[in-house]
């Protein structure tokens, strides 16, 4: 960290705030003593890292990150998808007209927490989510 965030009063506010958000995205609050401890064994366990940051080598790779498609609720999902034929011409057509538009096109994700509860230590939140379309006016092209 910058010597701003931890020299200054203001730099611990803002640490301090950017933990609690941290805690209630995460749902659950550690002390700054159980905070570090978890903080060198996640980088010991997990990242494959010394307690000086050196990378270890024999460290295999995180199996957590998959493929999707290797999972059999999802590995036939494509296949199930049917796309309507069309003439060389009118896929043509087609891809002219959506490149015409594509840079006022985009979609917009809201994301908002719409009940907060605690219990002991374990902050419970119900999140939710929005995704909507959005085509730019003809004024902000």
């Amino acid at each position: 960290l910058p010597s701003a965030y931890v020299d200054t009063r203001l730099g611990q506010i803002m640490i301090n705030s950017d933990y609690w958000m941290k805690t209630l995205w995460h749902g659950v609050f550690i002390t700054r003593e159980k905070r570090i401890k978890l903080g060198e064994r996640w980088k010991q366990k997990i990242a494959g890292l010394t307690h000086t940051g050196e990378p270890i080598p024999t460290k295999p790779v995180l199996y957590e990150f998959e493929n999707f498609v290797n999972e059999p609720d999802y590995g036939n999902a494509i296949d199930k998808y049917k796309q309507e034929p069309r003439s060389e011409e009118q896929a043509r057509s087609d891809d002219e007209f959506f490149a015409s538009y594509a840079d006022d096109l985009s979609m917009m994700l809201t994301l908002y927490m719409e009940d907060v509860s605690q219990y002991n230590n374990c902050v419970m939140f119900k999140g939710n989510f929005i995704i909507q379309s959005t085509i730019k006016a003809v004024q902000e092209r």
